[in-house]
């Protein structure tokens, strides 16, 4: 009777095992379609739709769709071995580590350039490999490509669903578990192009071929360009922002002279449009911040025994989402004012260089990537609460007003 009640025991724990995997891959699916949302990806969202437009026949679209899924897959699964490969040699890392190289960025720049640069025709290498692809029956292998470079982009991002279930992928000791619910993050991002591809419905939605494809292709070299631009000023260490500057208005100057070309009069509301955002290129500059509470876990227990409670943005220059949280929300004199009137210190954890300290912490919080929000109590030391990667205004003053 006690040997069954132990295996009824065992059983009943490793069905709520894999409940709990099935779950966590489910998050990590709807975390990868909600992926394809997030600023991270939008640069690249054009090229897939581009990509399935040079398809005619709905055989050569799902083929096409099912290699650029191939892409991503692959790319995810050589970003998850090298994780596991340095977390095996002691190595603590998470999720977007590699932004945190100088290099890898250098060779995110130089690439995006050379896609831009070939969309807008000035360099030609896209067309000499695909004529050598066609001839060694390889002609998708730019759908392929798509697919590695939308995973690579899509790094810097935590999208909602995404954080507990990485978290639980990359603490999980068992390698196997870790590379399925990768997995499901791969299929997440890949399954809208799946889905166009497959449903003939979402065939009709796609814009015929016609004359003004070259003009698009055109188009899309600017996002890619902007996101070089994000990425200068990743590395632009300069108080000035010069580097960011130069490179902020040398887009801004191609954009302007590219839009005259066109024939329609959008040209004159795109014209006008970039004429206003130039007025913004004070805000790309790197100005040292006054003030700041810089993160550590002393100085957070510090203050909890001094009755006070922290608000910790963990965050990073190469995480959009973080950045667009910050001057939506953290960044404004509402939310400011509602930290002071409750008591709460706001601090600042800087993930954007590589740091042992915050990695450590973001782990024990269940999480593997930026951005986290988390509130310290000063009256439940035990357990920090955690936000929502997304913040509004009204979501962060629920949470602050529970401490006051």
């Amino acid at each position: 009777q006690i040997k069954a009640n132990y295996a009824n025991i065992e059983l009943d724990t490793t069905i709520k095992k894999v409940n709990k995997i099935i779950l966590v891959a489910l998050f990590a699916l709807l975390g990868g379609i909600i992926l394809n949302l997030m600023p991270c990806v939008l640069p690249v969202i054009g090229l897939k739709v581009f990509s399935l437009l040079g398809h005619k026949s709905k055989a050569e679209r799902i083929k096409g769709a099912l290699i650029y899924s191939l892409g991503v897959f692959v790319s995810m699964m050589l970003i998850v071995a090298v994780l596991l490969a340095l977390k095996s040699i002691g190595d603590n890392l998470a999720w977007g580590f590699q932004l945190q190289n100088k290099y890898f960025v250098y060779f995110m720049i130089t690439l995006l350039a050379l896609v831009g640069l070939n969309l807008l025709g000035f360099i030609s290498f896209g067309d000499k490999i695909a004529n050598k692809a066609s001839n060694a029956n390889m002609k998708h292998s730019g759908d392929f490509f798509t697919g590695v470079l939308t995973t690579f982009v899509a790094t810097p991002c935590t999208a909602p669903f995404m954080a507990s279930s990485l978290g639980f992928a990359l603490a999980s000791d068992s390698i196997s578990i870790t590379f399925i619910i990768f997995a499901f993050l791969a299929l997440g991002i890949a399954l809208p192009i799946i889905i166009i591809a497959f449903i003939p419905k979402f065939h009709k939605l796609l814009p015929k071929s016609g004359d003004w494809n070259e003009k698009f292709k055109e188009f899309l070299a600017f996002p890619i360009f902007a996101t070089v631009v994000w990425l200068v000023w990743v590395l632009d260490n300069n108080d000035n922002g010069i580097a960011t500057l130069v490179v902020f208005y040398i887009f801004i100057i191609s954009f302007i002279l590219w839009s005259a070309t066109l024939k329609s009069k959008i040209k004159y509301i795109l014209i006008s449009m970039l004429i206003c955002i130039s007025t913004l290129g004070g805000y790309a500059t790197n100005k040292t911040e006054k003030n700041i509470n810089h993160f550590s876990k002393e100085s957070v227990i510090k203050l909890n025994k001094e009755g006070k409670t922290v608000f910790v943005d963990f965050t990073a220059k190469w995480c959009l989402t973080c950045q667009y949280n910050k001057k939506t929300v953290l960044d404004t004199k509402a939310i400011k004012d509602a930290f002071e009137d409750s008591n709460v210190v706001f601090m600042i954890a800087d993930w954007t260089n590589k740091d042992s300290a915050i990695t450590d912490e973001l782990k024990l919080l269940g999480r593997s990537g930026v951005p986290v929000y988390a509130i310290y109590s000063a009256y439940n030391t035990q357990e920090p609460t955690l936000l929502p990667e997304i913040l509004t205004t009204q979501i962060v003053n629920d949470y602050i007003n529970e401490f006051k």
